[in-house]
């Protein structure tokens, strides 16, 4: 039992937190307005005002059968960061043995304290509708989110 503990010890931190050894994603400090948040791999998070958190975590996922997450490749990001404002585009590709999904996100903190989430995707093979939810946002249908502070 001792050489399971002595092994383990020697384990590189992320392999203990989440079982491999990728690197951390990096994370960027945004800014809208009077919001502060994070991005970090497609989500927001963190989003507050002052010292007061609003929303944990806003992001998208494709679920496929068992509510099994789908990870998407990233590619085309593109990044416009100001002091008080942001946009961010990027394209995410969701594929496994039966689902082939490809979207396009549009995310903007504006001066205003406002955030618009825009996401628009293509099924390039038919996949059951049961095998993909859109969290958060996007499951809602809503495309466009306003915080008024």
């Amino acid at each position: 039992m001792n050489h399971l503990k002595e092994y383990c010890e020697t384990l590189p931190p992320r392999v203990k937190q989440i079982g491999q050894s990728v690197a951390e994603p990096a994370e960027i400090n945004l800014r809208a307005g009077k919001l502060k948040m994070i991005f970090r791999d497609g989500a927001l998070r963190y989003i507050s005002s002052g010292s007061n958190e609003i929303i944990r975590m806003i992001y998208a996922a494709v679920r496929a059968k068992g509510w099994i997450t789908v990870k998407p490749v990233f590619s085309g990001e593109e990044y416009n960061l100001k002091p008080d404002s942001f946009q961010i585009n990027y394209t995410c590709h969701y594929l496994t043995d039966e689902i082939d999904f490809t979207a396009r996100f549009e995310l903007s903190g504006n001066q205003d304290s406002s955030l618009v989430l825009k996401m628009e995707g293509i099924a390039n093979k038919s996949f059951l509708k049961t095998g993909s939810v859109f969290v958060s946002f996007i499951q809602l249908r809503i495309v466009q989110v306003k915080i008024a502070l």
